[in-house]
C-alpha cells in the first residue's frame, strides 16, 4: 500500500523476472515502478483456507470469547518502523491506541487488541494496562484473528493493514488512521486522521453489507470469492518452467 510518490522504497528496486501479484493493485503498482518480467495475476494464496476452512458467524465467536456486550471493536497494533527516513512512529502508535480507547469508551463497547506478529510480545502488558486505565473489558492476544473479526463489529488499525483486507473476508468492516506514505488505492476502507476516528468509525459500520467491500477484497486477492490461488500460483510456476 505504499504510495507511488511516498519517495525511495526497496520495493522498487525488485530484481525478479517474475511475479505472482495477489490482484489488480500488486500488478499495476509494479507496472508503474518499471518491472517488465512476466506476470501473473494469481491471488493471494495466503488467505485460501479462508475460503474453505469453517468460521463462525457472529454470535458464536462472542461466545467462544465470552462476549456479552452488543458492541465489539477490534484494535489491530502495528510495529515501529526502524529504518524509514522519518521518525514518529511510536507517538503516532501511542496516539492511535488512545484513540481506540476513546472510542471504546464512546460507544461502551468491548475493545479487542490483536497484537501485530512482528512487535515484541513484551508490549501485551502495556496493551493490557491501557485497557484497565480505560476502565475498559476485553483482551489482548495475539492468536485467533480470525474468531475475532468475526465477533466484532468494526477493526480498527493505523495505517493500510492487509488485516481490513481478511477483516472485510469476515464480514466486518474496518477503519484505519492514515500514516505518512501509505494508502488503500480502493475508496474502502474508510480512512481519517487520528482525530477523526470517531466520525469514520460510524460510517464504517453503516456500510456493512456494503457490495463494495467485496470489490475491494477482490482488487487486492484476484482469487475472491472462491479461492484456488495455490492452484493458480503452481500453474504459474509450470508456465515459466
Amino acid at each position: 500500500h505504499l504510495l507511488d510518490d511516498a519517495g525511495p522504497d526497496i520495493h522498487r528496486e525488485t530484481r525478479a523476472e517474475f511475479i505472482a501479484a495477489s490482484g489488480e493493485y500488486m500488478a499495476g503498482w509494479y507496472r508503474r515502478n518499471d518491472f517488465r518480467g512476466l506476470m501473473e495475476i494469481t491471488g493471494a494464496p495466503q488467505w485460501d483456507e479462508l475460503y474453505t476452512m469453517y468460521l463462525p458467524d457472529k454470535a458464536e465467536a462472542r461466545r467462544a470469547l465470552a462476549i456479552v456486550n452488543e458492541r465489539v471493536i477490534a484494535y489491530g497494533t502495528t510495529w515501529s518502523q526502524t529504518t524509514a527516513l522519518r521518525g514518529g512512529f511510536e507517538n503516532e502508535e501511542n496516539a492511535a491506541l488512545q484513540a481506540a480507547l476513546k472510542l471504546a469508551q464512546a460507544w461502551q463497547a468491548v475493545l479487542l487488541i490483536t497484537m501485530h506478529p512482528s512487535e515484541n510480545p513484551a508490549n501485551q502488558e502495556v496493551y493490557a494496562q491501557a485497557l484497565r486505565d480505560a476502565g475498559l473489558p476485553g483482551l489482548v492476544t495475539r492468536h485467533h484473528f480470525n474468531l475475532i473479526l468475526r465477533a466484532a463489529d468494526l477493526y480498527v488499525k493505523l495505517s493500510p493493514s492487509n488485516g481490513c483486507i481478511v477483516a472485510a473476508m469476515m464480514g466486518t468492516p474496518s477503519v484505519y488512521m492514515r500514516t505518512a506514505g501509505f494508502d488503500y488505492a480502493h475508496e474502502l476502507p474508510f480512512r481519517c486522521e487520528i482525530d477523526g476516528l470517531p466520525e469514520m468509525a460510524k460510517l464504517a459500520v453503516e456500510s456493512n453489507g456494503d457490495p463494495r467491500w467485496q470489490d475491494f477484497i477482490g482488487y487486492y486477492n484476484a482469487a475472491h470469492p472462491d479461492g484456488g490461488a495455490v492452484e493458480r500460483i503452481t500453474n504459474f510456476i509450470g508456465t515459466v518452467c
